[in-house]
């Protein structure tokens, strides 16, 4: 057993060492897959439709205090950001990785979120609204998801499968993304944020630029 000993403590080293390399060439592997340099596209799509690009932005996601924005963290890192109009309504896209990770992801494992934003009319009580199996679930201000969760709204966020958040004078959803983003992308969750905006009451929800 003297003579075992060192062999076997030297095998079950070796298999740790190789299972953490091979964790952190996973995670590695992923997050490259994950990441896609969309900054190029973004920015003529900002140019042809007379928005504006930045690359990077200190600060701006401080404003926000749910998922997945983090929730200590200071002077918070945006990328990607596009600001313009569309539908009558100031909006915001942006592309942010939750730092410092949430608790039990390895160093070496990011995720990559795509946030969307319109300006509503007025600012509202904190509320978010995430779709189920049937229907969604509200958490937050009672009265007002009694007043602004009406069918309609309802039926439109559980068709889509995308969260809502109402923060301050703002409707955002957002999603992790897994794989390119480009035009299509911005489009559809503008138009899935346009579309909730409209079956808001109307002294919320009504476009606020001519």
């Amino acid at each position: 057993m003297d003579v075992l000993a060192p062999i076997l403590f030297g095998i079950v080293l070796a298999a740790i060492v190789a299972s953490a390399v091979f964790l952190m060439l996973r995670n590695r592997r992923r997050d490259d897959s994950y990441r896609h340099d969309s900054g190029p596209e973004l920015a003529e799509l900002a140019r042809q439709r007379g928005w504006t690009y930045q690359a990077e932005e200190t600060g701006y996601a401080d404003r926000f205090t749910g998922f997945p924005f983090s929730q200590t963290a200071r002077n918070r890192i945006s990328r990607d950001l596009l600001h313009g109009v569309v539908a009558g309504r100031e909006f915001t896209c942006l592309l942010y990785t939750p730092t410092p990770l949430t608790v039990g992801e390895r160093k070496t494992y990011s995720r990559y979120y795509r946030v969307f934003t319109v300006r509503l009319a007025r600012e509202v009580p904190t509320l978010q609204v995430t779709p189920t199996k049937k229907d969604v679930r509200p958490r937050g201000d009672e009265d007002f998801a009694a007043t602004v969760l009406n069918p309609t709204l309802r039926a439109a966020v559980h068709a889509r499968g995308l969260p809502l958040r109402f923060e301050g004078d703002l409707l955002l959803t957002w999603y992790e993304q897994k794989g390119p983003f480009g035009k299509s992308d911005v489009d559809a969750g503008l138009a899935y944020l346009t579309e909730v905006a409209g079956l808001l009451p109307a002294d919320l929800g009504r476009p606020t630029v001519p």
